[in-house]
């Protein structure tokens, strides 16, 4: 079994490859792009290294969105950044995101 099957079983939710253009906002705004998302978390391409452990907002360029996220690891593949977030929080995720409402509707079984 690969190691992508191997994660895809422990993984509480559906991932959904992306491309959105975001910042990180830690102790000082880094940019990126979020390169996977779930409802559990994103996959973000940071321009410079993030320390595991650090809390802060990821906003959403060209939108007025940020949610709070705590920096789960770093890997060559990225940032593994872990969403906290309410039904209001995935709400508006939803509403900007194709990639998010396709995984909100896929989370509660709705099906398309």
């Amino acid at each position: 079994m690969s190691d992508d099957d191997m994660n895809a079983e422990r993984r509480e939710f559906e991932r959904r490859d992306t491309r959105i253009e975001a910042v990180l906002h830690l102790d000082r705004p880094i940019d990126g792009f979020i390169v996977n998302a779930s409802l559990g978390g994103f996959l973000f391409e940071p321009v410079v290294d993030v320390e595991p452990g650090r809390e802060g907002t990821l906003e959403f360029l060209g939108t007025a969105t940020a949610v709070p996220v705590t920096v789960v690891e770093t890997t060559p593949r990225g940032t593994h950044l872990k969403l906290e977030a309410d039904e209001d929080v995935y709400m508006e995720l939803a509403s900007m995101s194709e990639d998010m409402a396709a995984l909100l509707i896929i989370a509660v079984g709705i099906k398309p």
